[in-house]
């Protein structure tokens, strides 16, 4: 005896996607050797957004200078404290990496290459 119920053509239980899903970027590194390079760098990346560069500093110079630019600053980072200035610190960045690549130093102190992987997501999005 087979049930009428099972044999009745099914509805999808959800409805079908009508949205793209959002592009995600996840960076890895390994941490002992490269994140505390990442660090200053992503921290002079910071910097960029509100001035230009204070020259070859320790990271802990540039944490201070971000800190006065972002009151209790501490690797947390909201997007909407530095949308404003993103132009400005990739001109900063791309600057600062032209005369370190013309002196042979290419990557030195003070340099940051964030400035790349913010232009390609842009050109990505068509902006």
């Amino acid at each position: 005896m087979t049930s009428k119920r099972r044999e009745r053509e099914r509805r999808p239980a959800r409805r079908t996607a009508t949205r793209e899903p959002k592009r995600r970027l996840l960076v890895v590194c390994e941490g002992r050797v490269t994140e505390p390079q990442y660090l200053r760098g992503l921290e002079r990346w910071v910097l960029l957004h509100f001035r230009e560069s204070p020259g070859a500093r320790h990271r802990d110079d540039v944490l201070g200078l971000v800190a006065e630019k972002l009151p209790g600053y501490h690797k947390h980072l909201r997007f909407d404290d530095l949308a404003s200035g993103v132009e400005d610190a990739e001109r900063r960045a791309r600057a600062l990496q032209t005369q370190a690549d013309e002196e042979g130093e290419p990557n030195r102190n003070p340099t940051t290459g964030v400035y790349r992987l913010t232009e390609s997501i842009g050109r990505k999005r068509g902006g």
